[in-house]
Parts: C-alpha cells; sequence; structure tokens
C-alpha cells in the first residue's frame, strides 16, 4: 500500500493559504537527499531518486552527511542533520511531516520502481498545495573569470508568512571522487552534490516591496569545479525548528540550467557506399542527423558552410576523395568526414565527359543507348571497326 503525505492543518494555512483570492505561482517540489561513500544502501537510494526523476521535474540537491561523511562533504551540511536526519539514504520532500511524524523518509529501496512508486504520493501531495511566492533566478557567468552574479528575484502573495527565508545553493553534477562508492566501489562520479550555499545553509530574511524581492549574489567558481554542470537552486523556507517539524516547510522552489550550455557536435556524416577501390563508377550517398545541412567537397579541401550542399547522391568515375561536413540548428557543426574513392581503370580504354554522338554507344549487354541520353557508367563505345570501353562522367 502506497504512503501518504500529512500536512498539518497549520501548514496549509501559512504555506498555502486558504484565502480564496490570493494569488498562487507554479511550483517546484525540492527534494533534499542525504547520502554518503561509506553507505553500502546509497546507491539504492540514488537509484530510487533517478527514477522519479523521469516522471517528476525536482529540484534535486545531495548532502554528503548522515552516515558518517566523506570527501565530498561540505561542513556546513551537517546542520541539516537536525532537522532529524540520523543515517542514509534518507531524502526530505518540501520538508514536509509524513505518516512517521518527521521529515525523513527512507529511499534504499533494493526494487528502484518500487520505491520511486513509494514517493510518488509524497510528491504528488506536496505539488497540490498551492504556492504563495514565484521565484525567478538569473544567472551571469564570466566564463574568462569564472566570476557568477545569480538574482534571485521573489514574487509573494498576503498569504505567505513574513518570517519566510531564501535560502541561494549551488549544486553541482558528475562531482569525480578519488575513491569508490561503499556498495557499487566502480561509481566514482556523484550527481547534484551540495557545493555551496549563497546564503546562510537555513536560509536569511528577506526584504520586500510592495510584496517583491530583488537578491544579488556574486561569486567566484573554483577551478576544480565543472561550469558547465554546475546550476543554482533557490527556496523560500520557514526557519529551522528541530523541536516542531509541522514548522520546516518549503513554500516553493526553483533551480537553472547549468552555468554553461554546452552544445555538442552534430552527428558525422556518413558515406554509403565505404571508401575503397572499386572496379566501376560507383553512386555515393552522404546522410547525417534529421534536419541536417549537409555540405561536401570532391576535390580534397575542408568542407565549410560556404561549399556544395547535398540534395542527391552522385556518380565518381575517377579517384576521388570526398569530405563532408553536416550543420544542424543548435548543434556545433560536426567533424569532417572523409572517405577516399579509387576507381580501377582495368578494362576501360578512356574516360569521357561527352557522349559523342557521332559513335555508335551500347550497354555492357550489348544493346544500343541512345547517345544524347547517356547517364554516368560504363558503356562500349564503337567508331568504325574501333570499339573501346568508355567510363562516362
Amino acid at each position: 500500500m502506497k504512503k501518504s503525505l500529512i500536512i498539518s492543518a497549520a501548514a496549509l494555512v501559512m504555506c498555502s493559504g486558504l484565502t480564496a483570492q490570493a494569488e498562487t505561482y507554479a511550483r517546484k517540489v525540492l527534494v533534499e537527499h542525504f547520502t554518503t561513500m561509506q553507505c553500502p544502501n546509497c546507491p539504492k537510494g540514488n537509484n530510487v531518486l533517478t527514477q522519479l526523476s523521469r516522471d517528476y521535474d525536482f529540484v534535486w540537491v545531495a548532502h554528503h552527511v548522515g552516515y558518517y561523511t566523506d570527501e565530498l562533504t561540505v561542513d556546513d551540511s551537517n546542520q541539516m542533520l537536525y532537522f532529524g536526519i540520523n543515517g542514509a539514504p534518507y531524502a526530505m520532500i518540501d520538508r514536509s511531516v509524513h505518516e512517521n511524524g518527521g521529515l525523513a523518509v527512507g529511499i534504499g529501496y533494493m526494487n528502484a520502481m518500487q520505491g520511486s512508486n513509494m514517493l510518488f504520493p509524497y510528491i504528488e501531495n506536496s505539488l497540490s498545495v498551492p504556492a504563495n511566492v514565484g521565484i525567478t533566478i538569473g544567472k551571469d557567468y564570466n566564463e574568462d573569470t569564472r566570476e557568477l552574479t545569480v538574482t534571485v528575484d521573489l514574487e509573494r502573495n498576503e498569504d505567505l508568512p513574513e518570517n519566510a527565508l531564501l535560502t541561494v545553493q549551488l549544486v553541482e553534477n558528475g562531482v569525480e571522487a578519488q575513491r569508490g562508492q561503499a556498495g557499487a566501489p566502480n561509481v566514482k562520479r556523484h550527481n547534484n552534490v551540495y557545493r555551496q550555499s549563497l546564503t546562510d545553509i537555513l536560509g536569511d530574511e528577506i526584504t520586500w516591496t510592495d510584496n517583491r524581492s530583488t537578491n544579488t549574489y556574486t561569486v567566484t567558481i573554483p577551478n576544480t569545479w565543472n561550469a558547465a554542470s554546475t546550476r543554482v537552486v533557490a527556496f523560500v523556507n520557514m526557519p529551522q525548528d528541530r523541536h516542531q517539524p509541522t514548522a520546516n516547510y518549503i513554500c516553493n522552489a526553483n533551480d537553472t540550467e547549468p552555468l554553461v550550455k554546452t552544445i555538442v557536435a552534430t552527428d558525422t556524416p556518413v558515406f554509403t557506399p565505404k571508401a575503397g577501390k572499386y572496379t566501376h563508377p560507383i553512386e555515393v550517398s552522404i546522410t547525417a542527423a534529421e534536419d541536417a545541412e549537409i555540405r561536401y567537397t570532391l576535390d580534397g579541401t575542408e568542407p565549410d558552410a560556404s561549399s556544395t550542399v547535398y540534395t542527391d547522391p552522385f556518380t565518381i568515375t575517377e579517384d576521388t576523395t570526398v569530405k563532408a561536413i553536416a550543420y544542424k540548428t543548435g548543434y556545433n557543426p560536426s567533424e569532417i568526414a572523409t572517405a577516399e574513392y579509387e576507381i580501377m581503370s582495368s578494362g576501360i580504354d578512356t574516360i569521357s565527359t561527352e557522349s559523342n554522338s557521332e559513335a555508335e554507344w551500347f550497354d555492357l549487354q550489348g544493346r544500343p543507348v541512345n547517345p544524347d541520353a547517356l547517364t554516368p557508367g560504363i558503356y562500349v563505345k564503337r567508331t568504325g571497326d574501333k570499339a573501346e570501353r568508355v567510363a562516362v562522367k
């Protein structure tokens, strides 16, 4: 039987508001994950949340505390233990109280799908609570200086509690540890790792002007962090109260795309047939990613955006180096593909660019061919008593 989420009446009044006229805002759920490299069950917890993320777009922050600490632990994460975290793997979902009377939910299920199904009701119930504050996060990152400026704009309605706090954090994906994870020794990379708070980890007071608040932070991203995997998280939360779990809820959350958007290259073009030696002229086609534009050259030079656009297969009747590049909107250009074709001259007397209508032309089966309608290929040309095989371009 699936678990259900219990939200106190006080929390509903304070965080969601019961005023019919109050404007509410789009809600995003905050999942705070407690995991460590010494915890043999933590890979299971990570699998559960990964499965859950396939169905819900939630804000995921992983604190490396709960079951000892590890090389990815940030000191101020220990303050999170006062929410009642006494092990790992655990998660808090919007810091809401569940049927056990606490904030922490065990997520160490052997079966990731089963664990995800157990968490579905928690996420759904959090999403059903109207949000009384909207959060917009702006970021300006200088790749040269690694300086990041974060602007968090808030807008509230009259039902947001006056003592609500703002918390702004940085998290990173793909953080590589020096040693393997207990329970999964080959795993050394960790996602959603809590890196730093730009406010106090438990939140700062908010200054409001006409129910709006703008908060700006500037920080230099360490060289050891990957800016392309680092994102900003912001949420509005109630002050920590370790003695009253129902007072600790999250009013709303949001996060950003990574500081640097990585644009991958589109697929490299593919030639058919493959490069190689052939005893006859061949028809070459080029394919690439869907909706990609292909540019190519036949003289061995590097293709670029001004080269010939590929539209239809073409015939090669002599040794040729074909090069192609693909362009696709939203992607970097592909790598340049190269294919060298060698057309063997054995059995071919001449190569012609004209049909020479004064002669008689036959296909290789001896059937007459209209010299004014020749397509590229090999033919027999007879002029008087002389017959020769001709490769026509």
